[in-house]
């Protein structure tokens, strides 16, 4: 860590080139522990966006995350910056979630108002379910579909061949 304090920079270049190595845990860890120390917040704030943006994609960045989360936070004057990315990534998941969740009841709606009954399973397929594209799939179908079978056919191909063979 102390050769991290000495050169910020060299070591977020470090973090950066050695992203998929098998040290890049330590490597994040006593990045995380100098930055902590020092005290410039300009700085930090630069080093973090580059550190954030350059490990996206990568299994390092969840790690980075939860250093950042752990550690940075005690930053005096620089919660600010870690404190939004955090509420921003939040924001996105929960509308991601909540866009799920309300496709997921009007899926569910649409099956009970047509009279289509379904299984306990199909509802727990329903209801675990965190793809929106295939809940929406299956709510357009579930709109035309003369039974549950055509509204859960794997391909939409499926559900128009069933419809077409009666």
């Amino acid at each position: 860590m102390a050769r991290a304090a000495a050169d910020l920079p060299m070591a977020v270049y470090s973090a950066l080139t050695h992203s998929a190595g098998p040290r890049i845990g330590e490597i994040l860890e006593a990045l995380a522990g100098a930055m902590k120390q020092a005290t410039n917040d300009d700085a930090l704030t630069v080093y973090a966006d580059l550190i954030t943006n350059g490990l996206s994609g990568t299994p390092a960045a969840e790690l980075w995350r939860e250093l950042v989360g752990t550690q940075l936070f005690n930053l005096p004057n620089s919660q600010s910056w870690v404190a939004e990315g955090f509420r921003d990534q939040g924001r996105e998941e929960g509308r991601q979630e909540g866009a799920v969740k309300g496709k997921a009841e009007d899926l569910l709606q649409v099956l009970h108002t047509r009279g289509l009954v379904i299984s306990a399973e199909e509802h727990a397929r329903v209801t675990d379910c965190r793809d929106l594209e295939l809940l929406n799939r299956w709510f357009l179908r579930a709109i035309t579909a003369a039974d549950v079978h055509e509204v859960f056919a794997e391909e939409a191909g499926d559900a128009t061949d069933q419809a077409e063979a009666r």
